[in-house]
């Protein structure tokens, strides 16, 4: 974790991998918001779709993750110029990747 960003419970949880439904659904209904998160960084539906986490990419969608948000910066990685997660899986040359920003 890196202590100079204050990032959410939500991205933590696309981080690592925490796909437990039950559990994230209560998130939003105890005021965690989807999509927060320190300025320029990528948002927990990013970091989830970036990380293959595609049952929790999906959970954040539907509850409103706006797939379309410009960051430079996350955890492992930043960049000078802006871009959305679709930018990012097109540099990856991930073809299978970009339907989950669809479903």
């Amino acid at each position: 974790m890196n202590p100079e960003e204050q990032i959410s419970i939500l991205y933590q949880c696309a981080e690592y991998g925490f796909e437990d439904i039950p559990t994230l659904e209560k998130f939003p209904a105890r005021g965690v918001d989807i999509d927060t998160g320190p300025p320029d960084f990528e948002t927990p539906f990013a970091c989830g779709v970036r990380n293959r986490y595609f049952k929790l990419a999906a959970f954040l969608r539907k509850r409103g993750a706006n797939p379309n948000v410009l960051y430079r910066m996350s955890l492992m990685d930043s960049s000078t110029r802006p871009s959305t997660v679709l930018a990012g899986l097109a540099n990856e040359n991930s073809q299978g990747s970009p339907v989950s920003l669809f479903s």
